[in-house]
């Protein structure tokens, strides 16, 4: 039904963010556009919060679970890296490099 069609196009827009990195700030801006864009969906699309609250809550705690799971009992190098972005916001990467016994390649 909606609800199902709803939650499944603010996953898909969620990961779509993420994946090409977008800032989620876009999401603000997508969503007023989206009416004019396209005035007969019933689907209203996510501010910045909403976004960020689905990656972490939704897919963090998945994407954290796997990740525990493939390191467990690997050695592993973290690579820390913050600065201000050009909107003074603070931004800290993790960075995870492992040996993938699995794919026979380094992560």
């Amino acid at each position: 039904g909606y609800f199902y069609d709803a939650m499944e196009a603010k996953l898909k827009w969620t990961l779509a963010l993420a994946d090409n990195n977008i800032p989620f700030r876009f999401s603000g801006t997508f969503s007023k556009l989206l009416p004019e864009l396209c005035p007969d969906s019933k689907i209203a699309f996510l501010c910045r919060t909403k976004t960020s609250y689905i990656i972490r809550h939704v897919f963090g705690e998945t994407f954290d679970e796997e990740l525990k799971m493939e390191l467990k009992g690997t050695f592993a190098t973290l690579g820390f890296d913050e600065s201000d972005n050009m909107i003074d916001d603070k931004q800290l990467e993790i960075h995870v490099r492992y040996s993938n016994e699995s794919s026979d390649r380094f992560s």
